[in-house]
């Protein structure tokens, strides 16, 4: 089973961290940064200016052109609203999660045409607002007490929404 996992704009989380480490069977995972996926040597803000400078469409570009497809993407903070991108462009995927996208709020919900889990710390005050995914088929989770960079270390919210994806990508055959 092939899986695409793109960090955030500070490579986050660690492999450790990431909610699909350590995992059993024949699962690869393919972790990539942004900055490796853009080609340039940017990390943080310089690197979100570049996204926001039409990078992410760059980006969204490359990953159809390097995957094509897979059965799972999971995208952290940026790298999910890279892969939402991609997957509107035609990256074929059974199921994408994205942990902290919050530039998922500038698109539309109703667009996405796979299963989809967005998950969001509801101290993140960038997040979308809370009627932004009503009546699109998309699963969210609002996790309490959670900022934007709650996956880059194991505490509660961490292994709260590490169940939830898990739950979420079994019809995948993931977790089981």
């Amino acid at each position: 089973m092939k899986c695409i996992v793109l960090t955030d704009i500070n490579d986050l989380p660690s492999q450790e961290t990431c909610f699909l480490s350590g995992l059993r069977g024949s699962i690869s995972v393919k972790r990539v940064g942004l900055g490796e996926l853009l080609g340039v040597p940017h990390h943080g803000e310089e690197l979100y200016r570049a996204l926001v400078l039409g990078g992410f469409d760059a980006a969204a570009a490359r990953v159809l052109e390097c995957f094509g497809d897979a059965e799972v993407g999971l995208g952290y903070s940026s790298g999910g609203a890279v892969l939402w991108k991609s997957v509107l462009r035609g990256l074929r995927l059974n199921r994408l999660v994205c942990i902290s996208s919050t530039r998922l709020k500038d698109e539309d919900p109703h667009a996405m045409p796979i299963p989809a889990l967005t998950v969001f710390g509801d101290q993140d005050h960038s997040r979308p607002t809370t009627c932004w995914s009503e009546g699109s088929r998309l699963e969210k989770l609002l996790l309490p007490g959670a900022g934007h960079s709650f996956y880059a270390e194991k505490g509660a919210n961490w292994l709260t929404c590490h169940e939830a994806v898990l739950n979420f990508l079994r019809p995948c055959g993931i977790g089981v």
